[in-house]
């Protein structure tokens, strides 16, 4: 495919940018430990997304698009093994492990996106969730987990703040009895917007954006509206569209505001921009 662009016209107008994918795929999971109806505004239809709501299916959870909405329904949910195939496809796959646990005390899954051979990342979830009490068999390239004693209060430790292992122990200890604190969790937006969500639904979570992050579990969460943030990554790219064709722009990153580093590269009001 080729592209013949004509330039030499400055550019105007407005761009709504879609919900971030790493910010909605723990969220989407985490519908798996709600009741009823949860609706998610703004969400874009890509494969990784569509493949986890597949995974989501096989729990016997409903999931449809309405005008950019994802509305789930987990009324009718039942435990299930995740099977191979789509959940080997995505690294995202993993954070269903979490919340199924959390929702039904097990969970049999493969090893996701291709983690099964060599140095894997999921080691470091698969710690964690043995600190938290779950006994864990790999065998055929599939991670069956069981919880044991869930009553014991737990603080984890985390070599590095690993932004999807603190989603997915977040994910697994929401609901219960216990209270689980997680030291060097990571503080990335997506971690504070999945604790944001959760806290929707009705979970204790304190510490949100820190390195420390502290969960009192609850009986049940419930369905929700919620928007996720949006990408941080499309911004960036977006914003220098109008600074190459030298128009009047405002950059600002995904949360509103001007973009710092557009003044590090030495724009200011004499190239036109506005900050």
């Amino acid at each position: 495919m080729k592209l013949h662009i004509k330039g030499g016209a400055p550019l105007c107008g407005t761009l709504e940018i879609d919900s971030s994918k790493n910010a909605l795929l723990p969220i989407i999971a985490g519908t798996i430990l709600t009741e009823g109806i949860t609706t998610i505004k703004k969400v874009p239809r890509i494969s990784d997304i569509e493949n986890l709501l597949k995974i989501l299916v096989t729990l016997g959870i409903k999931a449809r698009f309405h005008n950019g909405d994802l509305v789930i329904d987990t009324s009718d949910i039942v435990y299930s093994a995740v099977t191979g195939g789509t959940a080997s496809k995505i690294r995202g796959s993993i954070f269903v492990l979490g919340a199924i646990i959390g929702r039904f005390g097990k969970a049999s899954v493969p090893y996701p996106g291709g983690c099964a051979i060599g140095e894997r990342p999921i080691d470091l979830h698969l710690q964690g969730l043995r600190d938290l009490g779950v006994r864990i068999e790999e065998k055929n390239e599939v991670i069956s987990c069981k919880q044991g004693d869930s009553h014991i209060d737990t603080d984890l430790y985390l070599d590095f703040p690993s932004v999807g292992a603190t989603e997915n122990f977040i994910l697994a200890s929401v609901i219960g009895k216990k209270r689980v604190r997680i030291v060097n969790a990571a503080r990335e937006p997506e971690v504070e917007d999945l604790c944001n969500f959760l806290r929707s639904c009705g979970a204790t979570i304190c510490g949100a954006g820190t390195s420390v992050i502290t969960i009192h579990g609850v009986k049940a969460l419930h369905g929700t509206i919620y928007t996720a943030i949006p990408d941080r990554i499309n911004p960036g790219r977006i914003n220098m569209a109008p600074l190459a064709a030298e128009s009047v722009h405002l950059p600002h990153d995904a949360r509103g505001r001007p973009t710092k580093g557009f003044r590090q590269a030495g724009l200011g009001e004499s190239d036109g921009v506005r900050f």
